[in-house]
């Protein structure tokens, strides 16, 4: 009986502990920013990169559940040159990888 209400308890603590511990999901990315670089975004595809960039940036903000949100005071072009700036540095970075950068930055102020 003892053993079985150790095993429960322990096994009880053990939930807790993870449901309160940072999830680690997995990012999935779809669409123009998946696959391509800052050199194909500048060279053949600014409209599309835009859209995606924006729509991957408020992703990212959802992803963060409301908690912590980056570059709220932001307007769109703000962004868009930032990552512009970034891809100027690093053309051979993926977009993904790219607008991290920059949302990052910005999430730490």
């Amino acid at each position: 009986m003892v053993r079985i209400v150790a095993c429960t308890l322990s096994t009880f603590c053990l939930l807790v502990a993870a449901a309160k511990a940072e999830p680690t999901a997995a990012r999935v990315t779809f669409g123009f920013g998946s696959i391509s670089t800052c050199t194909k975004w500048q060279h053949e595809g600014l409209t599309q990169g835009k859209n995606w960039i924006l729509g991957y940036w408020s992703g990212r903000n959802a992803e963060n559940g409301g908690a912590r949100k980056a570059g709220t005071e932001l307007d769109d072009n703000t962004i868009i040159e930032e990552v512009t700036l970034i891809c100027k540095v690093e053309p051979s970075l993926g977009m993904a990888n790219a607008v991290d950068k920059v949302y990052e930055r910005f999430l730490g102020e």
